[in-house]
């Protein structure tokens, strides 16, 4: 029972607490290291996680001055608790306590070696007791390769230190010069942002001017088509009106014409049935009175007079009108500043009347008078043909009182009534030079007398 209780209280007294007060020291020393190298891990992958997503554009709240200076903080915060864990090892070190453990060690073995002494297992405890010294050799044997490592680790900490220092100064510079050039970039954005405003506000401003001058032409644009509307309505009724005064008076004039013809029919009539008989008489009287011849001669020139007077009035009771055509498809070059002669066949004129001359294609008008005019194309070009109708009066100026338009393919037909004075002159002008075009043979061109002024 000696034996062991002696044991068992060597046993206890191998844990003495100064020594299980550094163990323990240095067991917290290490967890509190290792909980800071969590924690920073921890903050490391945090930031890194962060990164990674703002190259993936995965994150578009932070800017890219933003995420440079967290990194740049976070880099800061990392050698930071570095170098704060290595002074906190320089500064919790036991090390420097192995004077006090091994004098306590000195001083247990004198107690171990009274408290056995003149014991029969005394030399079992011994050997127990040099077991423990190995222990506390190979303990400090440990804490001094505990403290080689802790150096050669400080060490690496200021080389690393010093390398981050160096790149947090690289990157402090860049990350200053790249706020400085987004503080230029901002200032350039805001003079473009401020041009660009004004630019805007003129281009505003013209737009706004430009809206209120449409709207003023289209109003006054408006109000001529309303014009031009009740102008043209005003023109159809005249047109029909003129139509219908046309009509009644060709009407009129051809039973005039009849008229006339009749008339002079029954004179031609009487003045053969007057001559016969007349002759006969003469003939007669002839071998009676040769007195009678003188006034047989008087008589004859009245009636040569009379049928001079027939002819003259005939001739001013005929219609004034000439109608001219192409009379087949023709071909050629029509100027803007040359009358055309485009046409060389007549229709349904008195042999008598030569007021057109073909040759210069002007028409002359013999006295004043009220004219229907008529221009008819047929329209054999390849692009749309539009003639003038034109006039020159004794000042020798043009003016152009009609237009015909006939697109390609297609016959158009124009006529209008037209006051016209004596020898004033008609005629035929393009609208612009036209090279080699072509019409077609219902292309004409009259003119007609409705009234004598």
């Amino acid at each position: 029972m000696l034996t062991t209780s002696l044991i068992t209280i060597i046993n206890k007294q191998m844990r003495p607490l100064k020594q299980r007060q550094i163990i323990s020291l240095h067991l917290e020393v290490l967890e509190n290291v290792r909980q800071k190298l969590a924690s920073l891990d921890k903050s490391i992958k945090d930031v890194i996680e962060k990164g990674e997503k703002w190259l993936n554009e995965d994150d578009n709240v932070q800017t890219f001055v933003q995420m440079n200076q967290m990194i740049v903080d976070e880099n800061s915060r990392c050698l930071r608790t570095c170098r704060d864990i290595a002074n906190e090892k320089e500064e919790t070190d036991p090390t420097t306590k192995d004077e006090g453990l091994n004098t306590e060690i000195s001083e247990t073995k004198p107690d171990l070696t009274s408290t056995v002494k003149g014991s029969v297992e005394y030399d079992n405890r011994k050997g127990n007791v040099e077991e423990v010294s190995t222990d506390i050799s190979t303990m400090k044997d440990f804490i001094q390769t505990t403290e080689r490592n802790y150096s050669t680790l400080s060490d690496q900490l200021e080389t690393l230190t010093k390398s981050l220092t160096k790149k947090i100064k690289s990157l402090k510079k860049r990350n200053t010069e790249q706020d400085n050039k987004m503080e230029e970039m901002v200032r350039r954005q805001s003079v473009s942002e401020t041009r660009t405003d004004s630019k805007f506000d003129d281009v505003m401003s013209e737009l706004h001017t430009a809206s209120e001058f449409i709207k003023y032409q289209t109003d006054m644009l408006s109000e001529k088509v309303k014009k031009c509307e009740e102008c043209n309505e005003t023109i159809l009724k005249e047109h029909k009106i003129l139509e219908s005064n046309l009509k009644l008076n060709v009407d009129n004039l051809r039973k005039q014409i009849q008229s006339c013809q009749e008339t002079t029919t029954n004179i031609s009539t009487s003045v053969t049935q007057n001559k016969s008989s007349m002759e006969s008489t003469l003939e007669k009287l002839q071998n009676k009175c040769t007195d009678i011849d003188e006034k047989i001669i008087q008589f004859s020139n009245d009636l040569d007079e009379m049928s001079t007077e027939m002819i003259e009035q005939k001739s001013n009771n005929t219609a004034e009108c000439f109608c001219v055509g192409t009379g087949n498809i023709i071909a050629q070059d029509v100027k803007q500043d040359k009358i055309g002669t485009l046409f060389m066949v007549r229709f349904n004129l008195d042999a008598t009347q030569n007021h057109y001359d073909t040759s210069t294609g002007t028409y002359t008008t013999p006295y004043d008078g009220l004219f229907l005019v008529s221009l008819m194309i047929e329209n054999n070009f390849i692009g749309a043909v539009q003639i003038h109708v034109v006039t020159k009066d004794s000042s020798e100026e043009d003016y152009v009182r009609g237009v015909c338009k006939a697109d390609s393919g297609a016959t158009a037909c124009t006529f209008f009534p037209l006051p016209l004075k004596r020898h004033e002159k008609l005629f035929l002008k393009g609208h612009v030079n036209y090279k080699h075009l072509v019409l077609g043979p219902n292309t004409t061109f009259s003119c007609i007398l409705i009234s004598k002024m």
